[in-house]
């Protein structure tokens, strides 16, 4: 008979008491059990993120626990989970990086003046690191609620190519659906829309007739439990990209009756917050790389508008680089991989956009050559990391600055360390070298894109777009002028022609939701599905120029 250890572990408020067997991976066994660690490289020992505080002097310092983890932290007992190997019975604390982000993820409710027979729409983006929702009145036509959290499948991984993996991957290591992981992933996000629906109607009354959503086509694959193999190699055939109209009920439904979790239950049952037969649409793809999302974003837009003669450029800088450009009746899209960089990721010290986060900052010399940093974080809360605005703002300063010269070099003084830009009472975060050669390679595959999508694709030069639309929640807080130095955008541009719409996949499912209560759902799904139709998808990694344009464009 095996012999069970017992494992507490807390997080914030809550508290599990665990049982498994000897020599069992912490991390391994916090994701079998649904207890959210960030590990955005899946537990390879590769991002630092999973850290975790054991009971002192239990668990050997490991290679990976040096590299990341403070002399002064790894006294008190901080260590990687994914490199935890549980022996005995403990007790293991996950510090609170507070997972609802930024200061809209706050569930912002206007007076609550509904009755029995109030009906709501609630719009969801499905982001690979952040979900976006929001609660709409239907009969008043206004947004009357919202929140924002961290997508738990960061837990498979940071990016779309990791969860991918995640849900490919076999105990033998060979290449063919894993359906438990498939279903985990799946439960995670069906969980998270469940938990953030009862959040927004908690004290209303009334119940949501309509729920919208958006995302990259591999959330959404993920969503319906569709087999993700064809996502992740060449020809990249995904299962569907069509929209979807389902209830409900039909959504969570699954041959893993365990897809009907407690808090589903409480969804459609305890609360009434929603009813099995509640209308969901999933908004259309065009590819597996330029997905629902995009789709939603350019609705949002206007994109569709016949009447609109306007040259009007689209850019979401997420984990990939999605673009789109409407010029006269056609719509020319593409996608780069960008990486992470946009939303902290792949950075020494960044991080999401939590309470905390390091968002804009600035670099000024006095007279004497004396460098000063002055810098903002989210909430005004103490130092915890840099964000992805955060990362951008501070590449460029240092370029402007010159500590940074055009082709990415730090100067001499701050080679070796990075340059320290913010600090906690545990911990200073420095801009290192290798994290502004990920900056590089980030903002070359963007600009290339947009050159080649703008040009080559379309025919128009920089100068004759009259609009330029930098979407996502990076785009909200992005300050045009402040980035400049990384010429990420055609110098050609105005600042005065660049517009931060803020997440437009969301309001693409919001704008839905209130269109369809006026012109009925036939008319708006027509609507999407034409701007799905008469876009053209670019593959930049086909074309030489590309390569050409990338290179070009790494310098400053």
């Amino acid at each position: 008979m095996i012999n069970k250890i017992s494992i507490t572990v807390i997080k914030g408020n809550s508290r599990w008491q665990l049982e498994t067997v000897p020599g069992k991976n912490l991390l391994s066994l916090c994701k079998e059990n649904n207890i959210f660690i960030d590990a955005v490289c899946n537990g390879m020992g590769r991002c630092g993120k999973c850290v975790v505080i054991t009971e002192k002097d239990m668990f050997p310092v490991t290679t990976a626990d040096l590299t990341f983890i403070s002399k002064k932290d790894l006294d008190m007992g901080y260590r990687l989970a994914c490199r935890v190997m549980l022996k005995e019975s403990c007790t293991i604390q996950i510090p609170d990086n507070m997972e609802q982000i930024t200061s809209d993820s706050e569930i912002r409710q206007d007076d609550i003046h509904d009755t029995e027979a109030s009906t709501y729409g609630v719009a969801i983006d499905i982001g690979t690191t952040t979900i976006g929702t929001a609660l709409i009145d239907i009969q008043d036509s206004k947004v009357v609620g919202q929140k924002s959290l961290l997508n738990h499948q960061r837990v498979y991984g940071a990016d779309v190519i990791s969860r991918i993996a995640a849900s490919l991957e076999t105990e033998d290591g060979t290449d063919a659906i894993n359906e438990s992981n498939l279903i985990k992933m799946r439960r995670s996000i069906l969980t998270d829309i469940a938990d953030t629906i009862n959040d927004l109607m908690a004290g209303r009354k009334g119940y949501v007739r309509q729920i919208v959503i958006a995302g990259n086509t591999t959330m959404l694959h993920l969503l319906r439990g569709y087999n993700c193999e064809g996502l992740g190699s060449y020809p990249y055939t995904p299962v569907t990209l069509d929209a979807e109209s389902l209830t409900l009920n039909d959504l969570y439904d699954a041959e893993d009756s365990k897809a009907f979790i407690d808090s589903y239950k409480t969804l459609a049952g305890n609360n009434n917050s929603c009813r099995q037969d509640t209308a969901v649409f999933i908004m259309p793809g065009i590819s597996v790389f330029v997905g629902a999302d995009i789709v939603s974003g350019m609705y949002s837009l206007g994109f569709g508008d016949d009447k609109s003669t306007s040259n009007i450029f689209m850019l979401d800088m997420g984990t990939n680089g999605e673009m789109a450009f409407k010029s006269g009746d056609h719509i020319y899209v593409a996608s780069t991989a960008a990486g992470p960089v946009f939303e902290g990721g792949g950075i020494s010290c960044g991080t999401g956009s939590i309470p905390g986060a390091v968002s804009h900052i600035s670099i000024n010399r006095d007279e004497k050559g004396s460098i000063s940093t002055q810098i903002e974080t989210i909430n005004g809360l103490t130092p915890t990391g840099i964000c992805g605005t955060g990362v951008l703002e501070l590449v460029s300063e240092l370029v402007r600055n010159g500590i940074i010269d055009k082709t990415g070099l730090l100067s001499d003084e701050f080679f070796d360390t990075g340059y320290v830009f913010a600090s906690n009472r545990s911990q200073t975060f420095a801009m290192t070298q290798s994290d502004i050669r990920q900056v590089q390679l980030a903002k070359a595959a963007i600009r290339s894109g947009i050159e080649i999508l703008i040009s080559e694709s379309a025919g128009v030069s920089a100068d004759n777009i009259d609009k330029v639309y930098i979407a996502g929640g990076f785009g909200r807080e992005v300050r045009p002028d402040a980035i400049r130095a990384l010429q990420m955008l055609p110098q050609d541009i105005d600042s005065d022609k660049i517009y931060s719409p803020g997440n437009t996949s969301l309001s693409g499912c919001i704008k839905f939701i209130m269109n369809t209560a006026v012109n009925g759902i036939a008319t708006e799904i027509n609507k999407v599905k034409k701007i799905a139709g008469m876009s053209t998808e670019v593959i930049l990694a086909g074309l030489d120029e590309f390569d050409d344009t990338y290179y070009e464009y790494l310098d400053f």
